[in-house]
């Protein structure tokens, strides 16, 4: 019996998170910035197997680039920010594995996709910390399409996605990411 009355308080829980994710306000809107963010949380973001959806977002060169672009690849997709320091400190981790992978396999790629609101930021992070692979971003923060469309709720997250196209790994980071990488690479000690 104690056991149902805690999942109950969870379920009513949720039930009220709900309510007010997504109430009307005042205005007539809705609360969508935490609704969009409670919808992330309840999505199972950890499933893999399936295939990638498209990103397709302006670079920081300012043409339109997709990761469909990188079909035949293992992916790395880092999703990032200048603002965000955990990312920041990651990023000599990541030119690391750029550096180590690239060099010795033309099949691996990653791609950066920014939560950044202010392009001169997002260059200067770029070229502050030496990221040499495609960069993309839509400028919206948060509300980013490629977050929204991949649950993103906190970053640095990465996505690894196989030659195949579909997603094979989530939320890795240090060595678990770079076993996998070796893994899918064919990179043996």
């Amino acid at each position: 019996m104690k056991k149902y009355w805690k999942i109950s308080i969870i379920g009513i829980v949720l039930c009220v998170l709900g309510m007010v994710a997504f109430r009307p306000m005042k205005d007539g809107s809705t609360n969508l910035a935490f609704g969009t963010w409670f919808t992330r949380s309840l999505q199972n973001s950890d499933v893999t197997g399936d295939a990638a959806p498209e990103i397709a977002l302006l670079s920081s060169k300012g043409d339109t680039f997709k990761l469909s672009s990188l079909k035949g690849k293992v992916v790395l997709i880092d999703f990032w920010a200048s603002w965000c320091g955990p990312c920041r400190e990651a990023n000599p981790e990541v030119v690391r594995l750029y550096k180590k992978y690239k060099g010795m396999n033309k099949n691996f790629e990653i791609l950066g996709v920014s939560l950044d609101n202010k392009r001169d930021n997002w260059i200067q992070a770029i070229a502050k910390d030496h990221l040499a692979w495609p960069q993309v971003s839509d400028l919206k923060g948060w509300t980013s399409v490629a977050a929204e469309t991949y649950g993103v709720n906190a970053i640095p997250y990465t996505v690894i996605v196989d030659t195949e196209g579909n997603i094979v790994a989530r939320k890795l980071k240090g060595r678990q990411l770079e076993m996998k990488l070796d893994q899918l690479l064919g990179v043996t000690k």
